[in-house]
């Protein structure tokens, strides 16, 4: 039995992407089906992550790019009328030239000329990018950002004025990090943004204004949080700002967004616009939730639902006026005319599926599966399964919690890391933990008493969380049994 104390989070794992193959693909506008079209071609497995950004040459969809359970990353044109009838590509699903393999989200933005690109981190920590344009065709590779910068976790893009593009990304130490691109990479490399946030997960960044735009990221803080920041000097030349003298400004600096507590273990999704925006979320069970930025500028200090009751295991993506999940079954993608809390016109709320997603549950909300679940079904060879056994003990006399987990697959899971979290009503924690673990053998298992390690008061109803593999760097046979929450009084 392991005996540890809590401590503040650590450090990610980089991962993996490989840059090769040549071929230059096209496509007209997508359209339906007709009497002599192939059926559309569905992705070839489990979509786990996913992004979106419109196509601008006629607007009329957005550009959806996800990376499957085998690491591949795929792409369609996907286009949802008044919030029912949602239509893809006659093509269907597509690999992205050049044979890049990702085992974090991609990143996609539009650019001033119409099309899109789209970044990924690499099996040496280092970022890619692939681009294409208005007329559908992409480059033939993946091109590396240059100034050798590595990250231990997805990228963030964000196109500006000029055509600039901006990558923010978590380096090895957890510090946020920015790169631009504005007639050619900036010479001075990667950049820190200014403050001491750091973050295990992926960042999100948009552009909201036009007259005087900002650059805004958004992050989960290690203390299961949303921060936000902003910069006009970013967008103007190319530099996050300054945090020092006259020129200081509160908003360079990552801020923790108002109102009541809201914890996630999932990067956020921001889509931002000329007046505002929001930033959206996972929440501890499972629900996609939103906060708006307002016109002026200020956020409106309150998390909501999405609207329809879908439900989730992975991080949100947004567009316009889209919101993207990977249903709570993790068997397919779900669509839901969005945006922010502003009303859409003829808008249902409700959330459709996106043709080829793999598998077409009944229904049209993302659900059929339990985030806080844990075991059941026999695991397929060749995969570990990580699973929470029982329910955490609490020792009031000893102020410490006992859990067990165990690896219920046929194939060792590790190296791979095991977040903790105690927290009262309306705090996000009092004390916290990142657990590495270096591997756990097919039908082993651990118990772990944790110290709490902090003041805690009679009477009170205090949460807990689990989190295992945070950041999924282990391929399991079920990616939906890792989290557990609860409450226990002291």
């Amino acid at each position: 039995m392991l005996h540890i104390h809590l401590r503040r989070l650590g450090a990610a794992t980089a991962l993996a992407l490989t840059a090769t193959g040549l071929w230059a693909g096209t496509m007209t506008s997508p359209a339906s089906a007709g009497p002599g079209d192939p059926p559309p071609a569905a992705l070839p497995s489990k979509a786990t992550d996913v992004a979106a950004a419109p196509i601008c040459k006629n607007c009329a969809g957005d550009v959806v790019v996800v990376r499957t359970q085998d690491n591949r990353l795929f792409w369609n044109e996907v286009d949802v009328n008044n919030g029912n009838d949602v239509h893809a590509s006659r093509f269907g699903w597509q690999e992205i030239p050049g044979a890049g393999r990702s085992p974090y989200a991609p990143a996609i933005t539009t650019r001033a000329d119409g099309g899109v690109s789209v970044a990924v981190t690499g099996t040496d920590g280092r970022v890619y990018t692939q681009y294409m344009d208005d007329d559908y065709k992409w480059q033939p590779n993946w091109l590396e950002v240059p100034g050798g910068g590595r990250l231990s976790e997805a990228p963030a893009i964000a196109n500006g004025l000029a055509d600039s593009v901006t990558v923010v990304g978590v380096g090895l130490d957890h510090r946020l990090y920015y790169h631009q691109y504005r007639h050619g990479w900036d010479p001075r490399g990667w950049r820190s943004m200014p403050g001491n946030f750091t973050t295990s997960k992926a960042p999100a960044v948009d552009v909201v204004g036009s007259f005087s735009p900002q650059l805004v990221v958004a992050a989960r803080g290690d203390d299961t949080q949303i921060y936000t920041a902003k910069s006009f000097e970013m967008m103007a030349s190319g530099t996050w700002g300054s945090t020092t003298g006259a020129s200081a400004s509160s908003n360079t600096q990552m801020k923790k967004l108002p109102g009541p507590s809201m914890v996630t273990f999932h990067a956020p999704a921001l889509n931002l616009g000329v007046t505002g925006g929001a930033v959206y979320a996972r929440d501890l069970t499972g629900d996609i939730v939103f906060q708006t930025l307002l016109p002026n500028g200020t956020w409106n200090a309150k998390w909501q639902d999405v609207p329809g009751n879908g439900k989730t295991n992975r991080a949100p993506a947004s567009s316009l006026s889209q919101v993207y999940v990977v249903g709570a079954s993790g068997n397919s993608l779900y669509v839901e005319q969005f945006s922010g809390g502003a009303q859409i016109p003829n808008q249902p709320n409700h959330w459709n599926l996106v043709p080829g997603s793999v598998v077409t549950p009944s229904g049209g909300t993302p659900g059929g599966g339990n985030p806080g679940g844990g075991g059941g079904g026999t695991a397929p060879p060749g995969k570990p399964d990580l699973t929470w056994i029982g329910t955490p003990t609490w020792d009031a006399e000893k102020e410490t919690l006992t859990y067990t987990f165990k690896n219920q697959g046929t194939a060792k899971a590790g190296p791979f890391r095991v977040n903790v979290y105690v927290a009262p009503p309306n705090i996000s924690y009092i004390a916290a933990a990142d657990l590495p673990y270096d591997s756990v053998e097919a039908g082993g298992q651990r118990t772990v008493v944790f110290d709490v390690g902090a003041t805690l008061q009679h009477g009170v109803n205090y949460r807990i969380a689990f989190n295992l593999d945070t950041g999924s760097t282990v391929t399991e046979s079920n990616e939906e049994n890792n989290e557990y929450h609860n409450y226990f009084v002291y």
